[in-house]
């Protein structure tokens, strides 16, 4: 009897353990995929600064799994028409540059996705129609001093966040007008920013 006692008190144990277990492999591997777009977007950013020029970070949630990439250009108002003082490289044409020449997926085992099925609020409280949802290309737009010139969707609304899903749990990145990516998770009953 005391054996079917300790032996029923180890197999309780092992689930609770394997439950847990398999919950902190979520978040890991969502963290992961959140940094990952986070250091995209700062990349981003940093070569902005390098160069001088404009650069954009593009984020398609329309896809499976969803995907970025960056591209760079010394036309500054995008305008495609070259400018006199755009012209950095004394060419006369319009240079481009691209980071990722094929799109980086957002993927790990279960596929991470962009939207926020289930909130409400993001981090500062706002609405969360200033999030991007499924279905819809962002993109984040930084000049040669590293600052934000726009955050946009597809339709051309002012975005403030990306939010990352992944079986229920929700983390979020954010770029701020200066250009600063911040990354949060979200607890019921709010947010806090990772580390």
């Amino acid at each position: 009897m005391e054996i079917l006692i300790v032996v029923a008190l180890l197999g309780i144990i092992l689930a609770l353990t394997i439950a847990a277990f398999s919950r902190y492999l979520q978040e890991y591997r969502l963290s992961t995929v959140t940094r990952q777009v986070g250091s995209a977007i700062s990349l981003t950013r940093l070569k902005a600064v390098s160069t001088n020029m404009l650069y954009t970070f593009n984020l398609q949630s329309d896809v499976t799994p969803n995907q970025y990439q960056a591209t760079g250009t010394n036309d500054l108002n995008a305008s495609g028409d070259l400018q006199p003082w755009e012209d950095v490289m004394g060419t006369g044409t319009v240079v481009t540059d691209t980071i990722y020449k094929t799109p980086q997926a957002i993927a790990t085992t279960d596929h991470p996705e962009i939207g926020h099925q289930g909130l409400t609020t993001l981090p500062n409280s706002a609405a969360m129609n200033l999030a991007t949802d499924n279905g819809t290309v962002l993109n984040i737009v930084f000049d040669g001093q590293g600052i934000r010139k726009s955050m946009k969707d597809d339709s051309d609304v002012n975005k403030e966040y990306i939010l990352i899903q992944s079986q229920g749990l929700t983390q979020a990145v954010y770029v701020d007008p200066t250009g600063v990516v911040r990354l949060y998770k979200y607890t019921a009953p709010g947010w806090t920013e990772m580390h």
